[in-house]
């Protein structure tokens, strides 16, 4: 081993930044002569963008330096550089120093086989945690998530995947006033009245029984406020004038003697 060339031949993908700055780079090696390995990076290979040299110049050294993946081959490289460049439109994305998202590197955009797609996918898993994505992009992909259905079986890997976490008070900080912004007052009439009247099956009451056992009520030990209190006498005195099935006065009856015997 003498003057950067190794004997091993490993193509890869990096991506380098200056954190400060929120400046970022991401691009590849693939070498000639098979002359590319990781253990080049930032040692004897400094990219070959003279954006990136003319950026060291005036701010120097990037203090995150990593390489993502490595490859087979350099044909793989190169169409996996492609597509997370241009899945994180990096050319148009002003956090990157990148000029091109791989069509003025290698030579044309062209298309991606199902195979090599299907590589990528599971290499990438994981990896773009952290790299900066544009407005832009974030809209594109929020575009194409919406109104996908799930497979059963995807839905099954998806609870299996979430069974037993915890979110944090932050999380859940950050879901209900997402919930808020989502659910207006006139969104909120259209489910109740949607809802009201409906019956639920038997299979789905006990589904709703079994996954509610043990579980601690939210507002338990918790006095609601004079406004929660105003609303429920409110709801009470509407209900006081509906005229119940028989049915329904048999079924409160018998929960009420429940009650009753379990006191005595």
């Amino acid at each position: 081993m003498a003057d950067g060339i190794y004997n091993d031949f490993v193509p890869y993908t990096y991506i380098i930044g200056w954190t400060s700055l929120n400046k970022w780079y991401y691009g590849s090696s693939y070498g000639t002569e098979k002359k590319a390995h990781p253990s080049q990076l930032w040692s004897t290979y400094f990219t070959s963008s003279r954006y990136v040299k003319a950026f060291r110049e005036e701010y120097g050294e990037p203090d995150f330096i990593q390489v993502t993946n490595t490859f087979a081959s350099s044909e793989e490289t190169k169409e996996f550089e492609r597509y997370v460049l241009k899945f994180i439109d990096a050319k148009r994305n002003p956090k990157f120093l990148n000029r091109s998202n791989g069509d003025g590197h290698y030579g044309g955009v062209g298309k991606v086989s199902e195979e090599t797609r299907n590589r990528i996918s599971v290499s990438m898993k994981g990896k773009l945690k952290g790299i900066p994505l544009t407005e832009e992009t974030k809209k594109k992909i929020s575009e194409s998530s919406k109104g996908r259905v799930h497979t059963e079986e995807t839905k099954q890997k998806l609870r299996t995947h979430n069974l037993g976490k915890k979110h944090t008070s932050e999380a859940i900080q950050k879901i209900a006033e997402a919930g808020k912004r989502l659910c207006k007052e006139e969104t909120k009439k259209k489910i109740s009245e949607s809802t009201r009247g409906r019956k639920r099956s038997a299979i789905t009451r006990q589904k709703i029984s079994l996954s509610a056992k043990g579980r601690t009520p939210p507002n338990k030990g918790k006095s609601p406020s004079l406004e929660v209190r105003q609303k429920m006498s409110e709801s009470a005195k509407k209900r006081r004038g509906r005229l119940m099935s028989e049915e329904t006065k048999m079924k409160i009856s018998e929960k009420a003697k429940l009650r009753h015997m379990k006191k005595c």
